[in-house]
């Protein structure tokens, strides 16, 4: 074995070996909170669900310990905000026989006004860019 893979053994075991750096315990609280909210037993947070509301939780317990007072309804932490979920469960667009991929191709910005069913010309001017003229297709 020659000289360069011992010095890279070597190297990783120096570096295995170094210390941690000790965080000050503002800056482990902030990691351990983050470290918290970003796992998976957090399940993404969406609004509205369980995780969200155990997000959530956490998140009033570190103000509370850090000895904030609540403005929330009824003097608790939280404020209930309504909220409407709409969603495209399916969608086929195509241009003439080539078909784009939902959410890859195109996206839209659904709201109570979006049809359940839309059958009409499109035209796909590509992607931005300073050249459009050489993407563009009428698919009517």
């Amino acid at each position: 074995m020659g000289v360069k893979p011992w010095l890279a053994v070597g190297t990783l075991l120096a570096v295995g070996a170094a210390p941690t750096a000790k965080l000050d315990p503002d800056t482990a609280a902030w990691w351990k909170t983050t470290a918290q909210l970003s796992s998976d037993a957090m399940e993404g947070r969406d609004t509205g669900s369980a995780a969200y509301l155990r997000a959530a939780r956490l998140v009033a317990s570190k103000f509370e310990a850090l000895g904030l007072k609540p403005a929330g309804e009824n003097g608790g932490w939280f404020q209930s905000v309504p909220m409407n979920e709409i969603s495209i469960t399916s969608a086929r667009v195509r241009i003439g026989q080539r078909p784009l991929v939902f959410l890859h191709d195109l996206t839209i910005s659904p709201n109570d006004a979006t049809p359940a069913r839309l059958d009409v010309p499109l035209t796909y001017a590509g992607y931005c860019g300073p050249d459009r003229s050489a993407t563009s297709v009428d698919a009517s």
